[in-house]
């Protein structure tokens, strides 16, 4: 009989084991995953930025462009050059 008992211990303890084996590989792979997501979702972000920046520049040099349509004409100057300072605010 005592045999048997350490039998039924031994297979519970094997159990318990196998269990947490497995649980601990399910959460190591459910980890990796999301750390593939989480790099993607940061690469896209990125992207997204750049895109924004570049947009940013490019109105940028449009507004410098329109500036040097429009020397002398000082009130119009002025209001471009405010456009120039907010998109550089934006831009960094």
């Amino acid at each position: 009989m005592k045999f048997m008992e350490e039998l039924f211990d031994l297979y519970d303890e094997s159990e318990i084991i196998d269990n947490s084996y497995t649980t601990y590989y399910s959460i190591k792979n459910k980890l990796k995953l999301n750390n593939i997501e989480i790099t993607n979702l940061k690469s896209q972000l990125a992207e997204a930025g750049e895109e924004k920046r570049n947009k940013l520049i490019k109105a940028y040099s449009d507004l410098v462009i329109e500036i040097d349509k429009h020397k002398g004409t000082t009130i119009k100057e002025i209001k471009l050059r405010n456009k120039i300072a907010n998109l550089k605010l934006e831009i960094r």
